[in-house]
């Protein structure tokens, strides 16, 4: 997309705001429907986004060419935005709960993620490593032997 910035327009113009559609709600799923854009990133920040796709298609057992053929950036890159945009896939009462919290604190969504890991990490120099641990397990089928 030689000469067009990140919104597909030549650079100077503005977005026609009238083709642009209201983002769906936080608890809709994401349309099929998809936009090529184009961006620029750091390389350090490319490395990051294919070292999580390399760890995702490694998590699914995929070894060599196979995996090396399942690395999608975009792909990642969709799934950590969409992941942003859904609240996690935290259910509803939840996730509404949590963004009631982000709007009384007054933070972005980014600010409030940076504010939940800091206090995570008082948690963690409180207690230590994994503290949470057995609470964070899912149960097992059938109970404990």
């Amino acid at each position: 997309m030689t000469g067009l910035n990140d919104c597909g327009k030549q650079p100077g113009m503005a977005r026609d705001k009238s083709t642009r559609r209201a983002e769906p709600t936080r608890g809709s799923p994401a349309s099929a429907e998809k936009t090529i854009i184009s961006i620029r990133m750091p390389i350090e920040v490319l490395n990051f986004v294919e070292g999580e796709s390399r760890s995702r298609a490694a998590g699914l057992g995929l070894k060599g060419a196979d995996l090396e053929s399942a690395i999608n950036i975009t792909a990642q890159i969709n799934r950590m935005l969409e992941s942003l945009r859904s609240c996690f896939g935290l259910p509803a009462m939840v996730a509404d709960a949590v963004e009631r919290d982000r709007a009384a604190l007054g933070l972005g969504r980014l600010e409030y993620l940076q504010h939940l890991v800091f206090r995570r990490y008082e948690a963690l120099a409180k207690n230590g490593p994994g503290f949470d641990r057995e609470a964070a397990q899912p149960e097992k089928a059938g109970g404990r032997r």
